[in-house]
């Protein structure tokens, strides 16, 4: 998909129907963007979770979960939980470094100021790590989960909002 222009976007709450487009671009989106950050047995522990549709369904559902879309398909999806924990944020990874991903971010920063929400806070990875600071993130700490036995880094970050 080769399109750059971010005026075409569309945004909805995503759908149950949505879900294996939505596992999809998370499988994907890290096995691409992330393998410069992560070895392939981390990536292939912290993608296991595509496996297990239940979880994500019960997030679609609890959460609020826009997709982000060009043409009908999914190019981004995000989620925001009540307490204010962005708990997704990916793009798909040949539409990266267009404004997508900003775009999208703003759409959950302004979700979260209309719900009253104060701060955001986010376990975001090493590649990720940028993005979130460029946003106004900062790392409260460096942390370690585990995934099928296998240790990824990450960084829990908050920022202010009101």
């Amino acid at each position: 998909m080769k399109r750059s222009n971010i005026s075409n976007l569309t945004t909805r709450q995503a759908l149950e129907q949505d879900m294996y487009g939505i596992l999809d671009l998370f499988v994907h989106t890290i096995s691409f963007s992330c393998q410069n950050d992560y070895t392939h047995k981390q990536i292939n522990a912290w993608v296991s979770s595509a496996k297990k549709p239940d979880p994500w369904l019960q997030k679609i559902n609890d959460q609020y979960f826009p997709v982000i879309l060009i043409e009908n398909q999914i190019v981004g999806f995000g989620s925001l939980r009540i307490d204010g924990y962005i708990d997704f944020l990916y793009v798909d990874y040949n539409l990266q470094k267009k404004g997508i991903g900003s775009y999208l971010y703003n759409h959950l920063e302004s979700n979260a100021i209309e719900s009253n929400i104060t701060a955001l806070t986010s376990d975001v990875s090493i590649t990720a790590l940028p993005f979130f600071q460029n946003k106004g993130f900062i790392i409260i700490k460096e942390q370690y989960p585990m995934r099928q036995n296998i240790l990824l880094k990450n960084f829990k970050m908050i920022k202010k909002i009101s």
